[in-house]
């Protein structure tokens, strides 16, 4: 799966984090386990377009900054994430199957919904994995390029101060000229 690829199925996952929530945060009445799943999905969702940043940047990388991703492993994680919302959007699908009730969460929706509480538990805990594991990438990610960042600061001091050490060294010869 090449970065195009990778990037696409992130959007995806971004549309349908946004579908699960617009879903369930119109259940006002919706079960702690709904909610729960809906505090996963929002959660998901900046850490997707993350994600997607890193990834669309991901060619302009150093090699050094590409090999702390295992590419591998992240496509692994990602495929989960589609695993699990594409089993949740196909559980709020059914809910609203032959439903003509004009509403967007009928009465009946969030009867359903409530059969579903063991899926959805389910859901949830894959959820906090996924979420887990993203965001140990991403700080992985993050920390190497803050240590990068601050080798490259410390590496600039010390050339000013080289610099600043021969200007001084070479400044009385350079006053004698005038």
């Amino acid at each position: 799966m090449d970065g195009l690829s990778v990037a696409a199925s992130i959007a995806g996952l971004v549309q349908i984090a946004s579908t699960v929530v617009n879903f369930i945060s119109g259940m006002a009445d919706a079960s702690t386990t709904a909610r729960s799943v809906l505090a996963e999905a929002q959660a998901l969702q900046p850490i997707f377009h993350h994600l997607q940043d890193f990834i669309l940047d991901f060619a302009e990388e150093s090699d050094d900054q590409r090999s702390m991703i295992y590419v591998d492993d992240l496509i692994a994680i990602l495929t989960g994430c589609v695993c699990t919302f594409t089993e949740l959007e196909r559980i709020l699908d059914s809910l609203t199957a032959n439903d003509h009730s004009g509403s967007v969460v009928s009465p009946r929706a969030r009867i359903k919904l409530a059969f579903k509480d063991k899926d959805l538990n389910r859901i949830f805990g894959d959820l906090q994995k996924h979420k887990s594991s993203l965001n140990l990438m991403l700080m992985i990610i993050t920390c190497k390029s803050t240590q990068r960042a601050q080798n490259y600061m410390r590496q600039l001091v010390q050339s000013g101060d080289n610099n600043r050490h021969k200007l001084q060294q070479s400044a009385p010869t350079i006053i004698s000229s005038i």
